[in-house]
């Protein structure tokens, strides 16, 4: 039938309709009698048929936008966005609004409907939407609203577990960093460098390294490097790196420097000198005494006594400026010193100035040496007062001439030093030229050892005489003069003799006039060894000074029989001191460290003494550890249960043994050295963390400024589903279905289940609800759905279960045995004869005027009852009291747990 022709005609179908419905009305009990309906009968068609021009136009014209048509968008984030619209206007009606992404249609939403949330978008992308609307026949528009939006970027970048910052080419004044990518959900667009917590450069997203440059030579730097994206956000936690930057500057002496000796004595001097500078600092000055270091002191000292100097001396000193980094000054400061000599030389007693060798007008004279504090340098001769000669230092004889016969003559010596000093007292000799008689030796006279020591021997003789006077004796060792004394004196001390050697020694006599014995006495002396060194009973060995490293000992002086002092550390020789110094400093100690010293003395011929002075010295201790400006720690690779912490490492190893690290005030865990991350484990979603580092001294010390850090674990697990999880389709009308799905699971708690219909959220329910009602749905059109599951962080499934399904048409699509399978579990309790046939449901309900009126939902008291609406009586069916939860239909059927829905039994109804 001709749709105009169908229209013309309503009126009578409807006539007809209605007299079907009386007849059936009329008795419900009986069945129809077939026979009474004539099958082969013509169909209305066939009766009538109208004009083909008769009746309206069909209606080709699209729905209309307003002057205010708008769409916009709302709540616009990184993933999705809400778009809402304003109506169109359609003669017939709007029958849906259709939806497109950049031109590509993504929904097509009922005219009920006026916004829509979009999902799954890009971050930081920009979209064109448009709306366009479609009537009831089919027309669209093709000029709906359109807005363009474009999505946020909320999310900071970060950087991988193996994120490295390196450095490279470093100088004095610069160096070069690189640096591994950062992770960046849109893209990094820059890269922020720190030096010491300070921002120092920017540079683009696509550069991973940049030179340093203007930093100060020797010095420690923190280097830090961030992520930044488009969105301004940046990232935290990024690798870190100490860099000590190289130091090749030498220390430099200031214009015009010096060093300056004074107060100079025979045997010391100060020194003093100008303070160098550097492009870092000075540490310390060296001092070299004719090229041989004598001190090395600290860069804030600038002079130094020097002792055990030899009078009458010249000695060069210099003066080399260090750095920390072993840098020497270019040149040193040099000053020469001649150390002066106030000391004249001395006789012995025992000196005496003896002639030999007489002539009638002459004599050999021969004297005694003098001592000097340095040496004698010249001897003069003086004859009657008038000196006659002068001879050098070595020469201890002369020939003494042109003397009148018989005269008498009275000569003396005196010695004489570099520095001009001259001796007072010299021996004195009275010569007489007219005694030609020689001294004798008495018959019994002998030589007599008295006393001999590894380098000496003490000689005693019997007495010569002489018809004048004896006026000395020599002691002559193969043919050598070893000893003088005057003719007073029986005893001569012969001195640098070498230990356990044979001598033989001889004695003569002279008079004045210098007549010698005719014969000699004589004696052989083996010198002995040098015995083993012996300290005295009060023997000392004392402290100096002592720092955390170093110490200083002094001793006692043994006496003169020693070549060097050996100094024992814990029974082992850590240096040996040449005599006769009497001080020894001991470097590379520990701090806070017991030592036990002894010295030892150590004899010409290498015997040592046991008997030395001991000592025990306890080192200083160090300083607390410190914390350079910029330390920071770190925590990466954070998860729900454990953590790595990482701080600024303190390369001091010497310094530094390890680390304590607490967590809210308490000691967690200690690191040894040079290891500076921990791994933190058995830690819980909710827990708030205040961990803070300090480095551990060697001797215990700690230090109180270390970095700290306070973070929260959270929870970054998202809910899981079994592997039969599933999503179900049910209670299906044409607009609306209703989904349950098995419950999903996660390690704190589900929160709420996201509903998608075509990869859209069209919803969401708390996480003890398993079930949507889906509405606003087009009539036989088929769906994807999907659910996913959500907890309190916000992590959420992506793999959640899916289920498609299908609405029903728009024309009558539900049989009258589909209501009676609906409604039988329900409602059978209190009307069981009203379900046990079709028929029995016909009488009882479809044809009975005051439970169903066919064609008009809302007029049924079926549907009032089912929807609560019923003014009196019995508000729902089934009554409260049926069911355990007093639900009504309705609340059964939007809950899926009817076969089928409110919504499918009104269609039923209006297609009566």
């Amino acid at each position: 039938m001709a749709l105009r022709g169908f229209l013309s005609d309503l009126p009578a179908l409807v006539c007809l309709m209605s007299l079907v419905l009386l007849v059936g009305c009329a008795d419900t009990s009986a069945p129809l009698d077939a026979a009474a309906i004539d099958t082969g009968a013509e169909t209305e068609a066939d009766i009538y048929e109208p004009p083909e021009d008769l009746g309206p136009p069909p209606d080709e014209v699209p729905p209309i936008w307003g002057e205010d048509a708008n769409l916009e968008a709302l709540g616009v984030g990184e993933d999705r966005l809400t778009l809402t619209w304003t109506r169109a206007d359609d003669p017939s009606g709007i029958a849906a609004y259709l939806v497109y992404q950049d031109d590509v249609l993504v929904t097509t939403l009922s005219a009920d409907l006026q916004s829509l949330q979009i999902n799954q978008l890009a971050p930081a992308a920009t979209y064109t939407y448009r709306v366009e609307a479609e009537d009831t026949l089919g027309n669209a528009t093709t000029s709906g609203p359109t807005t363009s939006v474009a999505t946020i970027d909320a999310t900071a970048p970060s950087w991988p577990d193996d994120g490295q910052l390196t450095s490279d080419n470093i100088t004095d004044d610069g160096l070069t960093l690189s640096w591994s990518k950062a992770d960046e959900n849109v893209g990094v667009t820059s890269y922020r460098i720190y030096q010491d917590n300070i921002e120092i450069a920017v540079v683009s997203g696509d550069i991973t390294a940049y030179e340093v440059t203007d930093l100060s030579a020797g010095t420690s730097y923190v280097f830090r490097v961030e992520a930044e994206d488009a969105a301004g956000f940046i990232s935290s936690g990024g690798p870190q790196l100490v860099v000590v930057t190289t130091d090749s500057v030498q220390p430099v002496w200031p214009e015009g420097a010096v060093v300056v000796a004074s107060q100079i004595t025979p045997t010391s001097c100060y020194l003093g000198w100008d303070a160098a500078t550097d492009n870092v600092a000075v540490t310390g000055y060296q001092v070299l005494q004719d090229k041989v270091e004598i001190a090395t002191l600290g860069g804030d000292i600038t002079w130094l006594q020097v002792s055990d100097l030899n009078p009458w001396a010249t000695y060069t000193f210099e003066v080399h400026a260090l750095d920390g980094a072993t840098n020497v000054s270019a040149e040193p400061l040099t000053v020469l010193v001649s150390t002066p000599d106030d000391q004249a030389p001395s006789w012995d007693e025992a000196s005496a100035l003896i002639a030999s060798n007489p002539s009638i007008t002459g004599v050999t004279l021969g004297w005694t040496a003098a001592t000097d504090d340095v040496a004698v340098t010249t001897y003069r001769l003086y004859q009657d007062n008038v000196e006659v000669g002068s001879f050098d230092g070595a020469t201890l004889s002369t020939d003494v001439t042109g003397l009148t016969t018989g005269a008498i003559y009275t000569f003396r010596v005196e010695a004489e030093d570099a520095a001009g000093n001259v001796s007072f007292g010299g021996p004195v000799l009275t010569v007489d030229l007219s005694d030609q008689v020689p001294p004798t030796w008495p018959a019994d006279a002998v030589i007599t050892l008295a006393d001999s020591t590894p380098d000496s021997v003490t000689l005693t003789w019997t007495a010569a005489t002489d018809n004048a006077e004896v006026a000395g004796y020599q002691v002559l060792e193969d043919g050598q003069v070893m000893a003088s004394v005057a003719g007073d004196v029986t005893t001569a001390v012969v001195s640098s003799l070498a230990p356990l050697m044979a001598y033989s020694f001889t004695i003569i006599a002279s008079d004045s006039a210098g007549n010698v014995t005719a014969s000699t006495l004589s004696i052989d002396v083996t010198t002995p060894d040098y015995p083993t060194p012996v300290w005295p009973s009060d023997a000392s060995l004392t402290t100096l000074s002592v720092t955390d490293t170093m110490v200083t000992l002094a001793w006692s002086s043994i006496g003169e029989m020693v070549a060097t002092y050996d100094v024992y550390q814990d029974d082992v020789i850590v240096t040996s001191i040449p005599s006769p110094g009497l001080t020894a400093t001991i470097t590379g100690l520990s701090p806070l460290t017991a030592y036990l010293y002894r010295v030892e003395a150590v004899g010409p011929t290498g015997k040592t003494s046991s008997n030395g002075p001991i000592q025990s010295v306890t080192t200083a201790d160090l300083a607390p550890p410190t914390w350079p400006a910029g330390a920071t720690i770190t925590a990466s690779n954070v998860s729900e249960s454990s953590l790595t912490l990482s701080w600024t490492a303190l390369h001091d190893f010497a310094a530094v043994t390890g680390y304590e690290i607490y967590e809210g005030g308490v000691l967690y865990a200690t690191v040894q050295a040079p290891e500076h991350t921990l791994d933190v484990t058995g830690l819980s979603i909710g827990q708030n963390l205040n961990f803070k580092v300090e480095a551990l001294g060697p001797t215990g010390l700690i230090s109180t400024d270390g970095p700290s850090i306070v973070l929260a674990i959270v929870d970054d697990t998202a809910p899981v589903w079994g592997p039969t999880a599933t999503l179900t389709v049910g209670a299906i009308t044409t607009d609306s279905v209703t989904l349950s799905w098995s419950i999903a699971s996660d390690n704190v708690a589900v929160t709420d289940y996201e509903v998608y219909a075509d990869g859209l959220l069209i919803g969401t329910s708390g996480g003890a609800t398993t079930t949507f009602v889906v509405t606003g749905l087009n009539p036989n059109t088929t769906y994807d759905f999907q659910v996913q599951a959500l907890d309190a962080a916000g992590n959420t499934t992506t793999t959640g279960p899916t289920a498609q399904g299908t609405t029903a048409g728009s024309g009558q699509t539900v049989t009258e045995q589909q209501v009676v399978d609906a409604l039988q579990p329900k409602c059978n309790t209190c009307h069981s004869n009203w379900f046990t046939s079709v028929s029995a449901f016909q009488m009882h309900v479809t044809n009975n005027p005051g439970v169903v009126t066919p064609g008009d939902p809302d007029g049924s008291l079926l549907i009032l009852y089912m929807e609560e609406n019923v003014s009196s009586g019995s508000q729902q069916m089934p009554p409260a009291f049926f069911d355990p939860e007093g639900d009504s239909f309705m609340d059964m059927s939007n809950n899926g747990e009817t076969s089928l829905t409110v919504q499918q039994i009104r269609d039923w109804i209006a297609s009566l």
